[in-house]
């Protein structure tokens, strides 16, 4: 009887996962040799086509004498990594070829995909003065600055805490891509029995 190599993989939980920028993200799947004799399977990961900054890589690149109908499960197995500036909603497919070792052509793959999850960081600094005194009912403006330290566009809105009745924003609604600022002035009048 010839040997007949055959294999079948299947995912365990999702093939699809979130990730924030620079952290790991993990995936696992079951290998089962459906060929007629003992076999071993090579893993490889195709790097060609992963965008710069990605990394990815295998905890394990060979299961060992796996008999007939036998399987096993690789736990956290493939190993993505999202460059620590990826921009929100940037993504990319990873794939592992599982082949036997008897004869290579015989193979089966797995397909992930990452998808970087969007960091919102918005600041807000004052620009130039940040204390300054009032007469009642005389005005003082401060310029404050909005920036999108995030990792894709955000829209942030502004209002006011505290004696706001004391105070006004010029603006208070923004919408910033990533890395951007913008300046908004914010005037305080104290109040004539103050």
């Amino acid at each position: 009887v010839n040997q007949l190599p055959a294999l079948q993989v299947d995912k365990i939980g999702t093939s699809s996962k979130d990730v924030e920028a620079g952290k790991r993200v993990y995936y696992s799947f079951d290998v089962t040799n459906k060929g007629n004799a003992v076999d071993t399977f090579n893993l490889v990961v195709d790097i060609s086509s992963l965008p710069t900054g990605w990394d990815a890589s295998l905890d394990q690149d060979k299961i060992s004498n796996l008999g007939v109908d036998e399987n096993i499960t690789l736990t956290d197995v493939l190993v993505v990594k999202a460059p620590d500036d990826a921009e929100a909603e940037s993504e990319t497919s990873i794939i592992v070829t599982i082949s036997s070792d008897y004869n290579s052509s015989v193979n089966s793959t797995y397909t992930s995909r990452t998808t970087v999850l969007q960091n919102y960081e918005p600041k807000l600094s004052i620009v130039g003065e940040d204390t300054m005194s009032a007469k009642p009912e005389e005005q003082v403006n401060f310029t404050i600055m909005i920036t999108n330290d995030g990792n894709g566009d955000d829209d942030i809105s502004l209002s006011l805490g505290g004696n706001s009745s004391w105070g006004q924003l010029g603006g208070s609604s923004f919408i910033l891509e990533a890395g951007t600022n913008d300046t908004t002035t914010l005037r305080v009048t104290p109040p004539k029995d103050t």
